[in-house]
């Protein structure tokens, strides 16, 4: 193997490539995508159909099978999954991987456009989204509270900040939600219609016509040419209540005569409270490959200005932020990597000496810089996966840099110079380490060829290991042998360790005779290794089984439901007592209110049920995580929501994996 060799003749040339290397992996870490959780791109489609006021099964005739059935024609589509209760209809739509996820969204969506003529004409909404986390998943939910303003003064304010909030580079979109849509409401008296002779389809006529803007065309005037503006529609209640319904003889009705005509808001089907008090959200999405830190720190900086110009009955809260979660675990990291770097620092001291150590404790952040800066080039970002996948390495990419370093002292210590050991040194081992390296990364690889979701989810995580531990081969071929022949001291004669020596003693005195009677006397290991196995295996129980780990936040969504027939007000009772329990419960920090629909959306695998009377959802945000606390707290909660006979109130901790209700789900 020739690179060590070239590189030790060639130095100069290997130090401008390292420090370059080093610069941007810097950039890299400063600048590159950060998150919590991986930007996907998943063949996963929702319809939601909604129709107020229909029964399932009408629901399922009018609505669900008409869609399925075209939906079913389309080629690569794997599964349909269709929920269908009151008024609602939630389809989810799966295709193979591989496929052009867009183009198939563009498919799915013109099919359902084709059958929309043979849909309920007063089909409230329908809608067609393609899984998008970066559409779905909140960034930082902020809560507008005012119990005096009215929903129209709150929606004006949060327009505002919406406004403010969308010229941030790292927004993608902005929601104001839990919010009632404001509509114009005619009341009409059936009995003066009825003596009036009026019936109420000539009045939804002439409302119709009235309301419609219908382009006049144009007129020429002799070398010029005018538009001509029809009278459009209305612009205040007072058009609407002078309507002309019907005209006889010199008589004129109009809808003033029989009709109330008030601006009102929609029933509410989503009422939101913060901490108890009424509010409205403005939920903040994250462009796909940006970082979320320094998008957290402009929305901040924005919000603490918008606070200067609110109306004294208005308050601005955050009602969910998921920087600091991220913030929090590339600290870890960093700690760990320091830890790391010390510790196998004192222990390469220990055994070879303070010199070699230190040319060890370069190599594993070089390792980890050039890791990341592959990652940053291969457009993947750092988040929950990728930091994990970095710890995972540390442990992986010390042991080139140590097989090299000791080799090379061991050539130092028979008497090469400094150059010829770190070169024998290395070309020794070159070939042992490179197989070595391969190996371990063949063991991640079928894992980074996953093509499933899964698999999606988790490739950050064998590339990662894969990158460090190249990283850290190359490194070892070529940059270790160098630095090790610059910081060896300039002698052949080097002692020893004291605690090599004791080592050497152990060796001789207990380890050497027991190697020789366990080859002596070889059915005595195997039987100790199978009894040493079994009692492994019978420990195992005991340690408890999870695929997937909890996520360790301290954030709680607590479901509240009820019967399919139960209305909004018996749904806010239940959740009123899920409130009340929370008020004097001193770990709870912040809590949000949602009766009629669930929280929006604030972790990948937790998807929030739409528009359901029968449903609540409350996300309590805990003070500063503590697993003591929080599992005691949690342990306080569910026997206080055992007692409340009236509805089901669950909670789960939040946990990584898929978005699974149960460990086993019939469908």
């Amino acid at each position: 193997m020739k690179l060590p060799e070239l590189a030790i003749k060639n130095q100069q040339f290997v130090y401008v490539l390292i420090v370059l290397a080093l610069f941007i992996g810097i950039r890299s870490f400063i600048s590159m995508p950060k998150s919590e959780d991986p930007f996907l791109s998943l063949p996963s489609y929702t319809i939601i159909a909604v129709y107020p006021g229909t029964s399932p099964e009408d629901m399922e005739e009018l609505v669900a099978d008409p869609i399925e059935e075209v939906i079913d024609e389309l080629d690569e589509i794997t599964e349909i999954r269709t929920e269908i209760s009151n008024g609602l209809v939630v389809m989810q739509v799966e295709a193979e991987f591989g496929i052009d996820y867009d183009e198939k969204y563009d498919e799915i969506l013109a099919e359902v456009n084709t059958i929309r003529s043979e849909l309920p004409q007063n089909l409230y909404s329908l809608e067609v989204n393609q899984y998008k986390p970066e559409e779905r998943v909140v960034i930082q939910q902020f809560a507008l509270i005012s119990e005096t303003a009215t929903f129209q003064q709150l929606h004006d304010v949060a327009e505002d900040l919406e406004e403010e909030i969308e010229q941030l580079a790292f927004v993608k979109k902005t929601e104001i939600e839990a919010f009632p849509v404001e509509e114009v409401r005619i009341s009409v008296d059936f009995q003066k219609m009825a003596q009036l002779g009026i019936p109420l389809r000539q009045v939804l006529g002439v409302l119709q016509g009235d309301n419609a803007n219908i382009p006049g065309g144009d007129i020429a005037s002799g070398n010029l040419s005018f538009n001509i503006q029809s009278t459009g529609g209305y612009e205040s209640l007072e058009d609407i209540s002078n309507t002309a319904i019907r005209s006889s003889g010199n008589q004129i009705v109009y809808l003033r005569d029989f009709a109330e005509v008030t601006r009102e808001y929609e029933d509410e089907r989503w009422k939101a409270r913060f901490n108890g008090q009424r509010c409205l959200y403005v939920s903040v999405f994250q462009k796909r490959s940006t970082s979320i830190l320094a998008l957290s720190e402009e929305l901040n900086a924005v919000t603490a200005s918008f606070q200067e110009t609110l109306p004294a009955e208005v308050q601005l809260e955050t009602a969910f932020e998921q920087a600091p979660a991220v913030e929090a675990r590339i600290s870890d990291f960093v700690n760990n990597l320091l830890q790391g770097i010390v510790l196998v620092g004192v222990i390469i001291a220990l055994f070879l000496g303070w010199r070699p150590a230190l040319v060890v404790m370069t190599v594993i952040p070089l390792s980890i810089i050039l890791a990341i800066t592959t990652l940053d080039f291969t457009s993947y970002a750092l988040q929950q996966i990728s930091i994990a996948a970095l710890v995972i390495a540390l442990g992986l990419l010390v042991d080139n840099a140590i097989v090299v370093i000791e080799n090379i002292v061991r050539f130092r210590r028979e008497g090469y110079s400094l150059r010829e050991a770190a070169a024998k040194g290395t070309q020794e081992v070159g070939y042992a380490i490179v197989s070595s390296t391969l190996t371990t990364v063949l063991a991640f690889a079928p894992l980074a060829l996953l093509s499933s979701g899964p698999g999606e989810f988790l490739r950050t995580l064998p590339l990662t290991v894969i990158y460090a531990l190249l990283a850290s081969l190359i490194l070892a071929l070529a940059f270790t042998p160098i630095i090790t022949s610059q910081v060896l001291p300039n002698t052949s004669k080097q002692k020893n360790t004291w605690v090599s020596r004791r080592i050497d003693r152990l060796v001789a005195r207990a380890y050497r005779p027991t190697v020789d009677f366990a080859l002596r006397r070889g059915w005595i290991p195997v039987v100790v290794g199978v009894l040493l196995l079994a009692g492994a295996g019978a420990l195992f129980p005991s340690i408890g089984v999870s695929f997937f780990p909890t996520a360790d936040k301290n954030l709680l969504l607590v479901s509240v439901d009820l019967p399919y027939s139960a209305n909004m007000d018996r749904t806010e009772r239940a959740v009123r007592y899920v409130e009340n329990v929370l008020d004097t419960t001193d770990y709870v920090q912040s809590y949000t209110i949602n009766v009629g629909h669930g929280n929006p959306q604030v972790y990948y695998n937790r998807i929030p049920e739409e528009y359901k009377k029968y449903h609540g959802e409350v996300l309590i945000n805990f003070k500063a995580w503590d697993p003591a606390t929080f599992y005691a707290t949690l342990g306080q909660l569910r026997d206080a929501f055992g007692q409340y006979s009236d509805a089901r109130i669950t909670f789960r901790e939040l946990s990584n994996g898929a978005p699974f209700e149960a460990p086993v789900e019939i469908l």
